[in-house]
């Protein structure tokens, strides 16, 4: 929930993600799909979280149809937004390494994907 003191504004976005366990054989393909309910919240986001490791970003969308997919995830991974509130995380061919948490976000703002006004959340290995 967001709130904003001084107008007394408060919004809520509910972000459902429909599976939540997923096993694939190795080589198979996988998709996680994520549905957010507020239309004015254009930017979504996909994590992987591996055990003993930190959260990290892979892909960022800005909008419908908009990816910007994080250069270790590229080639295996594709993203489909076909419109602001629904995204498709598709794997093509799952590996052993692909074992992980996987979770979606969204955001009010959004950002330019070189980062310029940046809001984009950073994947520094902090896992915050």
């Amino acid at each position: 929930m967001f709130s904003f003191p001084r107008t007394g504004l408060c919004q809520v976005v509910k972000v459902t993600q429909k599976e939540k366990f997923l096993l694939v054989q190795v080589g198979k393909p996988a998709e996680f799909t994520c549905y957010q309910d507020q239309s004015s919240y254009l930017a979504m986001y996909w994590y992987q979280h591996k055990p003993g490791e930190g959260v990290k970003l892979m892909v960022y969308s800005s909008g419908a149809n908009e990816e910007t997919m994080e250069t270790e995830y590229r080639g295996q991974w594709r993203l489909r937004r076909p419109d602001v509130q629904n995204s498709v995380l598709h794997l093509t061919a799952a590996e052993k390494g692909d074992s992980a948490e996987y979770f979606c976000a969204s955001s009010l703002t959004d950002t330019d994907p070189s980062g310029a006004g940046a809001t984009k959340p950073s994947n520094g290995g902090t896992g915050r």
